[in-house]
């Protein structure tokens, strides 16, 4: 099971300061939103996209079962003078049903698998973000970026069930940005190969990515070129799908 680090989250954390990654999901998403809606952010992790969807709606629910990563967020939205994300420590399927107006999930969860347990908590749709095409298990991608999961594809989920819902693709950069040759060397190990050590390869790859501009804080910048995949759900569909499963489960 994965777990936040106190290193690995002021990586995330910079990372998306540095690239903006979320700022960019949150103008995505915010087309579905209105300004008196309720948002959950299931799995949220550090909270980068809650924080950034503040701005659009009356409340954003930040949900995790760390509470590491909650506080961070307490932390960010208190630098930030942002009132209206709250941070709830649970698993999200433990949550009240239709707790919210939207629910989003973003890199976390598989329509195949969560589906129904999204579906009971928001009242008016779903909208699930991922990195499209995943590395499969015991890969590691060329950037060092390791997305070690079992590849599911949620739109031929939906299209098997003859299930509506509007896809929308972008291009995005979640790359990392390192102060210096130790940081970048935990940060490669880290995101390496579980139980291996890393070759002298890392080093070698470090140079291709040194930052040559004058008084940046950072010496590294690690890019993590994305092609983002935003599925936007209806209630009414995601009813619809229900009832396909139960339909097929019952046979």
């Amino acid at each position: 099971m994965f777990t936040w680090s106190d290193e690995s989250i002021r990586w995330y954390q910079n990372a998306s300061e540095w690239t903006g990654y979320h700022a960019l999901l949150a103008r995505e998403v915010s087309e579905f939103l209105e300004p008196g809606f309720t948002v959950c952010d299931v799995g949220c992790g550090p909270g980068c996209l809650a924080v950034e969807l503040a701005a659009s709606v009356h409340r954003v629910a930040a949900v995790d079962v760390d509470e590491r990563v909650l506080r961070c967020i307490r932390q960010k939205t208190a630098e930030r003078k942002i009132g209206n994300v709250e941070t709830v420590l649970c698993d999200y399927e433990k949550l009240p049903p239709n707790c919210c107006d939207v629910a989003v999930a973003c890199s976390f969860g598989v329509m195949e698998k969560n589906a129904l347990s999204f579906m009971r908590l928001a009242r008016k749709r779903l909208i699930v973000i991922k990195r499209k095409d995943p590395v499969t298990e015991d890969d590691l991608t060329p950037d060092f970026f390791n997305c070690k999961y079992k590849r599911y594809d949620d739109e031929e989920f939906l299209d098997s069930y003859q299930i509506s819902y509007r896809l929308y693709t972008f291009d995005g950069d979640f790359g990392q940005p390192l102060h210096d040759r130790e940081e970048a060397l935990r940060f490669l190990e880290h995101y390496g190969p579980d139980g291996e050590e890393l070759p002298e390869k890392p080093e070698k790859f470090l140079k291709d990515y040194e930052i040559s501009e004058p008084g940046c804080e950072y010496k590294y910048y690690i890019p993590n070129k994305k092609e983002v995949h935003m599925l936007v759900i209806e209630k009414a569909d995601l009813m619809e799908l229900k009832a396909c499963l139960s339909a097929r489960y019952h046979r």
